[in-house]
């Protein structure tokens, strides 16, 4: 029999937390109803019905993914202890909002690495909630598919890896186009025009990211910048990605070969997998950049009728010469007075 203990390692980021479950806090199922987890493997494949050809389609294989895990209990804290429940349910919402890579193991019977997708909480009382996790499953480390991730990296490198993606794999981006007459001028204009946008936000963000010299001493108004420029990054290599995946090639011809269809999907692979890479740096990027702003805010004030940024400067800080700090951690332009009403940040003197 397997070890009844579920294990939850952070396995990239700083200082990587952990979670387990056992006894009546682990996951369970009902015997011949419901498991207490599915797992599996399937192809990623591709069937199309070729003119001429009225028999079987043609399938195309692109190797295989893992099943996505579900799993399911209940935290009851006159089994758990009082505010076992709460607590557990705070764990898990940390470890969403961090974002990072998990290695999932339970006993000798599993071992995946993925990311903790959702935690949906059904809370029957203040000291009982039924509970799913879902999981999107990328390795399983059983089977020889160790994954290695690496740890938290500062502002200047998280540029230099934009960059040096910036200046690589980008660029090769439309050079992998297959050369197929249904591919038209058209399609490569629009990459081409998608990847100047990418490569436009990412010098911003790469200029953003320098200007941050660590985490811990980033003033707001730096990190502001920083989070700004990686969100118009992240948006615009996002919608470079959905391009790509919606570039069809059955609308572009009807009259293809089977080889046609293998070159476009590899192309399209390949592209999902450059673009997926760089939107995990971002992503971790965003997450470190977000963390710091929360260091960096000593608290918060709503304002009232008569304020001014001298006098919310005095008096969080004594004197009225920390009235540019608070303007500048807000965005607030020159000239613009505290609105009435408003809540602004306060940042540390």
């Amino acid at each position: 029999m397997p070890n009844s203990t579920w294990t939850f390692e952070q396995i990239s980021g700083g200082e990587p937390r952990t979670i387990t479950l056992d006894g009546y806090a682990a996951p369970f199922g009902r015997p011949r109803i419901k498991p207490v987890v599915q797992t599996g493997k399937k192809l990623r494949q591709s069937r199309t019905r070729y003119p001429g050809n009225s028999g079987a389609p043609t399938t195309h294989v692109f190797g295989t993914e893992l099943h996505d895990m579900e799993l399911t209990g209940r935290w009851m804290d006159k089994r758990l202890g009082a505010g076992s429940a709460k607590r557990n349910a705070g764990l898990f919402e940390a470890f969403i909002e961090d974002g990072r890579v998990v290695r999932i193991s339970w006993g000798d019977l599993l071992c995946y690495t993925g990311i903790i997708e959702d935690l949906s909480t059904n809370w029957e009382s203040q000291s009982e909630c039924a509970w799913t996790l879902k999981i999107l499953i990328d390795t399983n480390e059983f089977e020889g598919e160790n994954v290695t991730v690496q740890s938290l990296k500062s502002p200047t490198q998280v540029a230099d890896d934009v960059q040096q993606w910036l200046n690589t794999a980008l660029p090769n981006l439309p050079k992998q186009l297959p050369n197929l007459d249904a591919v038209t001028g058209e399609v490569f204009d629009a990459l081409d025009d998608m990847v100047a946008s990418v490569t436009q936000y990412g010098g911003a963000a790469v200029k953003a990211a320098n200007a941050v010299s660590n985490w811990e001493t980033a003033g707001f108004a730096e990190l502001a910048r920083l989070q700004a420029g990686l969100h118009q990054f992240k948006t615009a290599v996002l919608t470079l990605q959905s391009t790509v995946e919606n570039l069809a090639i059955d609308t572009l011809v009807v009259d293809r070969a089977a080889e046609d269809d293998i070159a476009w999907l590899t192309f399209q692979t390949q592209s999902e997998k450059q673009t997926n890479s760089m939107l995990h740096t971002i992503t971790a990027g965003q997450l470190e950049a977000q963390k710091a702003v929360a260091r960096s805010i000593k608290t918060t004030h709503t304002a009232s009728d008569g304020d001014s940024w001298e006098s919310i400067s005095s008096k969080f800080y004594g004197s009225p010469d920390g009235a540019d700090k608070v303007r500048q951690a807000n965005g607030v332009r020159g000239g613009e007075k505290p609105q009435a009403g408003r809540t602004y940040s306060i940042p540390h003197s």
